[in-house]
């Protein structure tokens, strides 16, 4: 189930859907340079898109208008192709713009077939539930339980409704219910725990920074203490020796003076 290479010789809705751009399938249907319903080896944009496994694409092709019963060459159509591969978003979106669960495809097999012998689970309760004949046998003979073989869980289902009916299709209903009520609870738990986490944290990240900001104003503080005290001590030291050299030069004018008294006293 490979996608096709890119080539020139492609049309140009089905090259910008191997590229995957949604823009360009607008463009080239807006610019009528390719219609919606183009095929390339017998295989439309639709088609192109699920191999590419594109929900995207697939959900803008649908709502362009992509004709969702198409077939290819082997009569294989977009929803044969994405129970094929276990696309179940997919699968889901063509089942609600009225892709067929009944249509037989490349050796007879319905799209039940198709999603049994791959074990995709979701995928066969979605077809399942949404009513799709599990007594149908395909070109070889063989009933979708008989192509899940390899996987029990699925084998027990397909079997439920083969045997009981419709009873076992809504006790199927019922327990999908139920797995989903359970898978929501356990989400909206996860999510709590996520945005409890992240409170947490930014709590701690916070108490960290208001932290780091007391031991910043505390260190400024100290600092600010640390150069009034040096200040001070600097006033201190020049007015002491302010108060030393006054000392000194009180002492020399007196020894000055001392010296010119003696000095005119010999002279008399």
């Amino acid at each position: 189930m490979e996608i096709y290479a890119t080539s020139p010789d492609l049309p140009s809705i089905i090259d910008a859907v191997q590229r995957g751009s949604i823009d360009d399938v607008d463009d080239a249907l807006r610019r009528e340079t390719s219609r919606i319903d183009e095929t390339h080896e017998s295989e439309d944009a639709l088609i192109f898109a699920v191999r590419g496994r594109n929900s995207d694409m697939v959900n803008h092709l649908l709502a362009r208008g992509a004709n969702v019963r198409f077939a290819n060459a082997h009569g294989d159509t977009a929803l044969h192709l994405a129970c094929l591969l276990g696309e179940a978003d997919i699968v889901k979106a063509l089942l609600s713009y009225g892709a067929e669960l009944e249509r037989r495809g490349a050796s007879a097999n319905r799209p039940i077939h198709l999603a049994c012998s791959g074990g995709f689970e979701d995928v066969v309760t979605t077809l399942i539930l949404r009513g799709c004949c599990v007594n149908a046998t395909n070109a070889n003979g063989a009933l979708p339980s008989a192509l899940s073989q390899n996987f029990k869980h699925i084998k027990a289902i397909v079997r439920g409704v083969e045997q009981d009916g419709e009873k076992a299709r809504e006790q199927l209903r019922r327990d999908v219910a139920a797995r989903l009520a359970n898978e929501a609870i356990k989400r909206r738990e996860r999510e709590r725990e996520r945005v409890e986490a992240e409170q947490l944290r930014a709590q701690e990240d916070a108490e960290k920074a208001a932290e780091a900001n007391r031991e910043r104003i505390a260190s400024e503080q100290r600092l600010a203490e640390e150069r009034d005290q040096l200040a001070t001590e600097l006033v201190a030291l020049r007015e002491k020796e302010a108060e030393r050299l006054k000392l000194e030069e009180k002492k020399r004018a007196k020894k000055a003076k001392a010296a010119a008294s003696k000095k005119g006293a010999v002279k008399k």
